[in-house]
């Protein structure tokens, strides 16, 4: 059985809230914005295989923010390089169970 709240703890928490409010609403909007940018670069991706510079042209994304995510998703097994083009690498979708 969870242990209850006292009326300080309840007020600690109250004055935590008040103090992050705008903490939640900032994590709220980083969170929504990740994902807009993970899925116009998966749909990207999905078109076929790409460079960084050319998933920069074709979701509009700052550069640092796509080589990013394709690091990140590259780490996690979402992407995988599928050759080269010049200098550039170029990475391909892995499609996971459906997704």
């Amino acid at each position: 059985m969870p242990a209850k709240l006292t009326e300080a703890h309840r007020q600690a928490l109250k004055l935590f809230r008040e103090q992050h409010s705008d903490l939640d609403g900032t994590l709220k909007k980083y969170v929504a914005d990740f994902r807009h940018e993970r899925k116009q670069i998966t749909e990207a991706l999905r078109k076929g295989a790409g460079t960084v510079p050319e998933l920069t042209r074709q979701t509009g994304l700052p550069v640092d923010q796509v080589l990013w995510h394709v690091t990140a998703m590259r780490k996690y097994g979402t992407v995988q390089e599928a050759g080269a083009d010049g200098d550039y690498v170029k990475y391909e979708f892995i499609e996971q169970n459906g997704k």
